[in-house]
């Protein structure tokens, strides 16, 4: 009997660990301008079921309405049916999906990146360019209602040979064509950043934890090791203070690239939970070592 209930156990604790909000995001340069998402609850969905794309995000000073950039947002129902999502009449950035022909299996979007990059500013949307794309999770994915408090595991999908590199889940050697990771909830996996294609560089530096500096840079190559240095001394300078380090790893991201209409991006940086992001034009960039005077002048 005992070993019924252990197996029992065994077996539900199975299922239990998978029971996780699958989400999906795919790009392609045949895909351009824009990525396919989709969310997959554990379990179906019995309507009405909300769908709510974020506009407010740690670290931002005004609104950003990503829900400008979404379409064709749909339900597909246990009968396999693509149904339209219907938008909240308030103009509220939420979707609904009232139970026709069945439970809500998944919803699938699109989002517009080069509408997103045209209307917001750099350091609020995510970026394509040939050969790449810099996605800012919380710019992508949104949320099913009652399941943001849930674990996620995330699939990003692009050409078979392309790299990719999440924050999330860092590695100095990306995945090629696809990657699954897991995050604790939404907000961990929306605090997130992706780069994706064959132009982007990585490079780790040992410290006080992991510290890697992710860069894309259009026009050309960055130095990178003085931005790999002052973060692990940084870390250095952060543990000696309290004593711990409050995340396994971190990534510097580095984004600088052309703006459209010759636009000036003056340099601008957010933080996350594992990672910094630094925005900017292709201007003023650093092509060589600094000099110790300048090193120290920056690092203060």
């Amino acid at each position: 009997m005992k070993r019924v209930v252990l197996c029992l156990f065994m077996i539900l604790g199975s299922i239990w660990a998978d029971a996780q909000v699958r989400y999906t995001i795919r790009y392609s340069e045949t895909t351009r301008p824009y990525v396919v998402v989709t969310i997959e609850p554990a379990t179906p969905l019995p309507s009405p079921v909300q769908f709510i794309m974020p506009r407010s995000i740690p670290g931002s000073y005004s609104i950003s309405r990503y829900d400008l950039f979404l379409d064709s947002v749909v339900a597909i129902n246990s009968q396999g049916r693509r149904i339209p999502m219907t938008r909240h009449s308030t103009d509220a950035p939420r979707w609904e999906y009232k139970g026709e022909g069945g439970a809500l299996m998944r919803i699938e979007y699109r989002v517009h990146i080069d509408k997103m990059e045209r209307l917001n500013t750099p350091s609020d949307a995510s970026l394509l360019r040939p050969g790449f794309a810099g996605i800012l999770n919380y710019s992508v994915f949104g949320w099913i209602e009652g399941l943001d408090r849930e674990p996620v595991q995330c699939r990003v999908e692009t050409n078979g040979d392309w790299p990719i590199f999440s924050t999330n889940v860092p590695s100095v050697i990306p995945a090629s064509g696809s990657l699954v990771f897991k995050a604790d909830d939404y907000a961990a996996l929306a605090d997130g950043q992706i780069f994706i294609g064959p132009r982007f560089r990585v490079k780790s530096y040992p410290g006080k934890m992991p510290l890697y500096v992710v860069s894309y840079s259009q026009t050309m190559d960055e130095y990178l090791d003085d931005y790999g240095s002052m973060g692990v001394e940084c870390m250095g300078i952060l543990d000696n203070y309290f004593g711990e380090l409050p995340f396994p790893h971190y990534t510097l991201v580095l984004s600088k690239a052309l703006q459209p209409d010759g636009r000036v991006a003056p340099a601008f940086a957010m933080e996350h939970r594992n990672s910094s992001t630094f925005f900017g034009d292709t201007s003023g960039m650093q092509t060589m070592p600094l000099t110790l005077d300048s090193r120290s002048r920056r690092i203060n």
